[in-house]
């Protein structure tokens, strides 16, 4: 029989930690805490940036894609002895031009509305006039480390999309204020004999006179269907979009105004503005059922003076015509 041996004695517990360890490894312990909550809270921030700069990026796009269409009065270039007392005159003109601009394309709508047979009809002409304090929203907002702002990259994007600027400049010389305005490379130069005005000031109520003028041949730049407006009614004397989707209303209004127009001529414009096709051009879209009225009757009124019986006949007959002509 084999003697058990005695049970080996149990390890003493190790000493009592002194203060000065137990504060160590508190201190250790909470460094660490703080290293893993720092690089938690830097994750948390990269997160936070990396989604903020993604919604500033949507706010960028979602401007220039809303502006494409858009043209933005810059502020005008003013000589030093004008805005000497007129620190923010260029803001001024630029101003002025843009309500002339807006009175215009309102001018256009309420005709439009007055004349619609359907009172709930839709007036299809865009707006091309953008309103510059929506851009400035982000001119002291910068992009981190860039020093570039939210509104200059709106400007470059929106460039990109299509969105255009008027500038222009203002100036004087031998007694004259001229004004100078420029958009899609057509440039349109306007003057004023200051006569009794003071050189030295502003003279706001000539330049606004001038932008008055400006606005029908800036806007018919800007846009097709204000050109077509325009162009119907007299009021422009060019062309700007011929060979736009609205190039058979031009041909119309083309025909029209031509220096040869013939009583022919004019029975076959008259045939055609009454044709199903011209009123399938225009249909649900009451600017042009408008245009198409007015060139109508403009029409109408030419052919009268040519052939006086055609109101009745509906025909044209030659020889009243050439008589007319004779009698001229």
């Amino acid at each position: 029989m084999t003697d058990t041996p005695p049970p080996a004695d149990d390890p003493a517990p190790p000493p009592p930690l002194s203060i000065g360890k137990r504060l160590q490894a508190w201190v250790l312990h909470s460094l660490d805490f703080m290293r893993l909550l720092t690089e938690r809270l830097m994750g948390f921030l990269r997160l936070f940036a990396t989604l903020g700069l993604f919604l500033i990026v949507l706010f960028v796009v979602a401007k220039a894609v809303d502006s494409a269409n858009l043209v933005l009065v810059k502020a005008f270039t003013v000589p030093q002895s004008m805005s000497a007392s007129h620190t923010d005159a260029g803001r001024i003109i630029a101003n002025a031009l843009k309500q002339e601009l807006l009175l215009a394309e309102n001018d256009i709508y309420a005709t439009v509305k007055r004349t619609s047979r359907n009172s709930n009809g839709k007036v299809n002409i865009e707006a091309v006039t953008g309103n510059n304090e929506d851009y400035l929203l982000g001119s002291s907002i910068k992009l981190p480390e860039t020093g570039i702002s939210i509104n200059d990259v709106v400007e470059f994007i929106g460039s990109i999309f299509g969105r255009r600027n008027i500038t222009g400049s203002i100036y004087q010389d031998q007694g004259k204020l001229f004004l100078q305005v420029e958009l899609d490379g057509r440039i349109f130069h306007f003057e004023r004999k200051l006569d009794d005005h003071d050189p030295k000031a502003l003279n706001m109520d000539l330049i606004r006179d001038m932008l008055r003028e400006a606005r029908t041949q800036l806007l018919s730049v800007a846009s097709e269907s204000h050109n077509l407006y325009y162009y119907c009614t007299g009021e422009a004397a060019s062309l700007e979009h011929p060979d736009s989707q609205l190039s058979e209303w031009f041909d119309y209004c083309s025909r029209l105004q031509s220096s040869q127009v013939t009583p022919e001529t004019l029975e076959t414009l008259l045939r055609d503005l009454h044709s199903a096709h011209a009123r399938q051009l225009a249909n649900g879209n009451d600017t042009l059922r408008h245009i198409l009225g007015q060139t109508i009757g403009s029409a109408l009124d030419k052919t009268r003076l040519l052939c006086p019986d055609y109101p009745t006949t509906k025909v044209v007959k030659h020889q009243r015509c050439r008589k007319w002509r004779k009698c001229r």
